[in-house]
């Protein structure tokens, strides 16, 4: 049976509104149907009495935590902004370690006016990053973003120039143009070690309407794929599903239609 994530991402709204807590998401989410989930560090704690209350919620729930998802920007032209940035992915390596997560993404960095120096910065600094990602079991990722992580082909320069088995991708189905969607995701799913099954909009009969869905998972099952498929639902398009939490058991609904 295919294992199903939900991101905290698909309640943006709702935590950004305070209408949606850390302790809160894992017990929805099994409510759902879902007993994995994947944590953005925006909206859980760092600290350790924090974490605890988040892992009691998490065992509580049920559930188990697929991916940590952070927003570090890895690129920055001054070094020492740099270093400053890989000993804060580090910090939430250990974390995304203490919660049982076999991934975690790192963000490339969205402003890179010097892709050169982009991919070299970033490049190096999964080089320091990725011996204690081996030392915790922990596989780091790279979504397909702006940046340096905006072309399936540098994505995956950056991980054959790091050459580290803890050094995977996490291709988001929406992410990529459409002109080169699914060439796109078929260099990088040999890669995956987590997936953005990403959903946008829905049509009467609950299937996404905004690109070939079912496409997208065909890619990744002939790839030979076999960890979790993590829902997000971003619904920003015009005519969206409004509702969050409907918007997640359409697209739960669409994938296991599908696997």
């Amino acid at each position: 049976m295919a294992r199903i994530c939900n991101s905290m991402y698909s309640f943006h709204r709702l935590f950004y509104a305070g209408k949606m807590t850390a302790t809160e998401f894992p017990g929805i989410c099994a409510s759902l149907g879902i007993r994995e989930i994947e944590p953005l560090d925006r909206w859980i704690p760092s600290d350790d009495a924090g974490l605890s209350r988040f892992e009691a919620a998490i065992k509580e729930a049920n559930c188990a935590v697929a991916q940590l998802t952070c927003g570090i920007g890895l690129f920055a032209a001054d070094e020492a902004k740099r270093r400053e940035k890989v000993e804060e992915a580090k910090k939430w390596a250990r974390i995304a370690h203490r919660l049982g997560a076999p991934a975690m993404r790192i963000d490339t960095g969205w402003e890179v006016e010097d892709m050169a120096l982009g991919m070299k910065q970033v490049i190096k600094s999964f080089q320091e990053i990725a011996p204690l990602c081996e030392e915790l079991g922990v596989v780091a990722t790279i979504e397909n973003h702006g940046g340096v992580s905006k072309s399936a082909d540098d994505i995956v320069k950056i991980i054959e120039a790091v050459g580290s088995k803890h050094l995977g991708t996490c291709p988001d189905f929406g992410n990529f143009a459409e002109e080169v969607r699914y060439d796109s995701l078929a260099k990088v799913a040999p890669h995956a070690a987590h997936i953005h099954a990403k959903t946008l909009k829905f049509d009467a009969r609950g299937n996404e309407t905004a690109f070939d869905y079912p496409r997208c998972v065909r890619i990744f099952r002939d790839a030979g794929y076999r960890g979790a498929w993590g829902i997000e639902f971003e619904g920003e398009l015009e005519g969206a599903t409004p509702d969050e939490l409907t918007g997640v058991k359409l697209t739960k609904a669409l994938l296991d239609r599908l696997l």
